[in-house]
């Protein structure tokens, strides 16, 4: 199988949703996820989770935005195979700007996958 050689997620979000002021956008952090968890724990897990994904430390960029009302991840990855770039709009959680309303109903999924006793498949 082939092996992703490169990997960067850059997530944009708005400036309050991370509880900063900012006029304009800017990269606030530049390194890898497992640096980035650590210094924006409750903002940036999708970064670990794609670490976990590829099997490697993803490189991460986070930005904030002033004029964005979603919050925003750019998956880029580069391997044999290619590239590829995935690209994320989301918006955030009505009860909690500084999550994703995504994440909140991919729990949820988990949570009723996890409640029936009957799996079909694989």
């Amino acid at each position: 199988i082939s092996r992703i050689s490169r990997l960067l997620l850059r997530t944009t979000k708005s400036p309050a949703s991370l509880g900063i002021a900012a006029e304009n956008r800017k990269m606030i952090f530049s390194g890898k996820a497992n640096e980035c968890i650590k210094a924006y724990p409750k903002n940036v897990n999708v970064s670990v989770a794609m670490s976990l994904a590829a099997g490697q430390d993803t490189d991460v960029e986070l930005w904030v935005d002033p004029a964005v009302d979603r919050n925003v991840h750019e998956l880029f990855f580069e391997g044999d195979f290619g590239e590829a770039y995935i690209k994320v709009t989301n918006f955030t959680s009505p009860d909690n700007p500084a999550t994703s309303y995504l994440a909140a109903l991919s729990i949820l999924c988990l949570l009723e996958k996890l409640s029936d006793p009957i799996i079909v498949g694989t």
